[in-house]
This record gives C-alpha cells, sequence and structure tokens, in this order.
C-alpha cells in the first residue's frame, strides 16, 4: 500500500512544480539526460551546478547551527568536488550573489526541500550519463546522493518542525532557492575544457 504523502509536502510539490521543471528543463542542464551527452558538456554542466550547491549547502548547514538543529545534513560538495578533480577541473570561485538565509524553520525546510530532492532523481540521471559517456566517468555526485534514505528523514522533520500554517513560508524558501539556482545557471561563464581527455 502507498503511503499519502503528507499534506505539507503535497503542498510544496504543487506549488513548486513550475520552479522545478523550469530547472529541470534548463538548457544548462537537460543535456545531461539526453542521448548523446559528450564529455566537454558533462564537464561544463557540472562545473555550472558548483556555485549554486555549495551557496545553498552552506546557507542549509548555517541556518541548522543557528537554529541548533539536529538534522542530519550531509554536504554532497565533496562528491562533486572529486567528480571535478578527476576530470581535471578546478572548482568555480564562490559565487558572487548571496542569497537571504533562512529565518525560520519553515523556511530552512522549504530550502531542504529542493536541496535534499535534487537527490531523488540522481541516481536516474547517473544512469543516463553512463548510457553516453561510459562506465569510467566519475559520477559520484549523482550516484551516491542516497536519495530515498535522505528524503524519508527530511519528510519527517520537515512535518514535524513546519506546521500547515506555515507552509507558506517553506514555500516561498522553496521557491526562492530554485530561482536561486536559475540565477546562477543563467550568469555567463567561461570554462576551460582544455585539460580534458
Amino acid at each position: 500500500m502507498i503511503k499519502p504523502r503528507p499534506p505539507l509536502l503535497d503542498s510544496l510539490r504543487r506549488h513548486t512544480r513550475a520552479d522545478h521543471h523550469g530547472l529541470d528543463d534548463h538548457p544548462m542542464l537537460v543535456r545531461l539526460v539526453r542521448p548523446g551527452l559528450d564529455l566537454d558538456d558533462y564537464a561544463e554542466k557540472l562545473r555550472a551546478l558548483h556555485p549554486a550547491q555549495q551557496r545553498l549547502e552552506e546557507l542549509a548547514a548555517k541556518t541548522l547551527h543557528h537554529l541548533a538543529m539536529a538534522y542530519p545534513f550531509a554536504s554532497r560538495m565533496g562528491t562533486l568536488e572529486s567528480d571535478l578533480a578527476r576530470l581535471g577541473l578546478s572548482s568555480p570561485a564562490a559565487p558572487g550573489w548571496r542569497p537571504e538565509p533562512p529565518a525560520t524553520l519553515a523556511e530552512l525546510v522549504g530550502l531542504l526541500y529542493v536541496l535534499e530532492g535534487s537527490r531523488l532523481g540522481a541516481r536516474i540521471i547517473a544512469k543516463r550519463i553512463r548510457a553516453s559517456l561510459g562506465d569510467g566517468i566519475p559520477l559520484s555526485f549523482f550516484d551516491s546522493a542516497d536519495g530515498e534514505r535522505v528524503w524519508s528523514v527530511f519528510c519527517d522533520f520537515a512535518v514535524t518542525h513546519c506546521p500547515m500554517e506555515q507552509a507558506e513560508l517553506a514555500i516561498r524558501a522553496a521557491r526562492q532557492a530554485f530561482g536561486d539556482f536559475l540565477q546562477h545557471l543563467d550568469m555567463p561563464r567561461v570554462l576551460d575544457l582544455s585539460t580534458i581527455d
């Protein structure tokens, strides 16, 4: 029997659907799951994810510390930077934009909704990248996301710490996080691919 989605998570999903699709369909990312991906494309897309992932993870970790919450947040930056290093690329500089940190638990839930939710499709993305580029490609950022387990922990945290009367705060923060990702992906960048074999 399928467990019903809690009302808070259902509301977050419904109200961020367009934002989610906007990120999934962004030209910088959509190539990851299309046939014919080449190594230069993969390197460019992986590097484009780094600054936004870094900034939003920093916000989540600092807010958890500030609010003294025991949520087991696990950064994915180590796997992302490892993949970049194996591709012969340095990590890009930290982004100049500074999103507002969550001020409440409900807003933190919205930010975590985006960060932890991104893990759910990671295995599918990894499978499609591997189909295009082969088994030897660095894929730890996508392949070791542990989506199902992390999502279950997040859902318990969300419904415990964000009552439905505060759902609007969580939705606003989630939409802001999606927007921050998109804002960074739209920034011009220069990528030196000369070191990639």
